[in-house]
């Protein structure tokens, strides 16, 4: 029994020390999840739809494309603001969640715009595509890929 207690010990002890070798090694490597973000100036809020690239239509568009974010077309509500289905001129299907107003006037400010940039870059199947945002007189909308069956906490 003594015999069999410490072979045990020793065996956990052994694969406990290379478990934390091999997750103090991990977390000392750098870890780049998000491209950098360009170094591009913001564009001039007097246009209506930024993207990149540019896919030719307008926040008149959306609008009819939701019949002016009209509650039927409501896919989704949260704090941040509420997400209606769009389908844009070129047929695609897309999630537009129009951002909640904080009363900030017209400016886009600085970190919206890393936000953006920093979302629209990441890709991984587990996270929705952001394809890309529209500023149109105060109002700010992200466009999304669509997921038909629902959300994650329908799912859930």
């Amino acid at each position: 029994l003594g015999k069999t207690i410490t072979i045990i010990s020793a065996v956990v002890g052994g694969v406990s020390l290379v478990l934390i070798i091999t997750i103090i090694y991990f977390m000392r490597q750098p870890v780049d999840i998000v491209a950098p973000l360009p170094d591009e100036p913001f564009p001039s809020p007097v246009s209506d739809i930024y993207f990149s690239p540019r896919e030719g239509f307008t926040f008149h568009n959306l609008v009819a494309a939701t019949d002016n974010f009209d509650d039927s077309f409501v896919i989704g509500k949260g704090a941040c603001g509420t997400v209606y289905r769009a389908v844009i001129p070129t047929g695609h299907t897309v999630a537009v969640k129009k951002l909640a107003s904080h009363g900030e006037g017209n400016n886009i400010d600085d970190s919206f715009h890393a936000e953006i940039s920093t979302l629209g870059q990441i890709r991984h199947r587990n996270i929705v595509k952001l394809y890309g945002f529209c500023y149109h007189q105060g109002s700010n909308l992200l466009l999304y890929e669509y997921m038909g069956r629902g959300s994650l906490g329908q799912l859930l």
